[in-house]
């Protein structure tokens, strides 16, 4: 589409091209003050505004989603482990596949459910941390059999 020559939209265009053949990224109009001197006035292109966060809720400086995810977690994981009961028994994982079956759960509600930043997705994220020290745990005390049974501890920990 073509611009009427001498139109307001012609003018804006070229007035639009003048300042960006300018080699400077600012370019300056004058303006007149009160004296009578002019002064060069300095524009700029308008800068993109960056999405500010939206703030935690805290109280004494502690992020409290943080606190009630785990407890969140720790008040519904038995009533995970029986709604898992009938897939936990087709895991072939010994006695950690109710662990990989509830993390397997943690993960798929992680990724599929709740994917705005939540506190069922803190709840998640704390399960997962959680039911991987579990497995670990478990490895290191030689209940699947991955590690030598004779590098284990009397007492069950790892470290003395």
């Amino acid at each position: 589409m073509r611009l009427k020559k001498g139109s307001a939209a012609a003018k804006a265009w070229g007035a639009k091209m003048k300042r960006l053949r300018n080699k400077s990224p600012t370019s300056y109009s004058s303006t007149s003050s009160k004296t009578g001197i002019k002064k060069r006035q300095k524009r700029t292109m308008a800068k993109k505004r960056k999405k500010s966060s939206k703030k935690s809720f805290r109280v004494l400086g502690l992020n409290v989603a943080s606190i009630f995810a785990p407890m969140l977690y720790g008040g519904v994981r038995s009533k995970i482990s029986q709604q898992l009961a009938p897939i936990t028994a087709k895991i072939p994982a010994g006695n950690v596949s109710d662990e990989v079956a509830k993390y397997a759960a943690l993960w798929a509600g992680k990724k599929f459910l709740f994917k705005q930043k939540s506190i069922l997705r803190d709840a998640c994220t704390a399960g997962q941390n959680i039911e991987l020290a579990r497995i670990g745990e478990a490895v290191f005390n030689g209940q699947l059999g991955l590690m030598n049974s004779g590098s284990g501890t009397s007492n069950g920990y790892v470290f003395n």
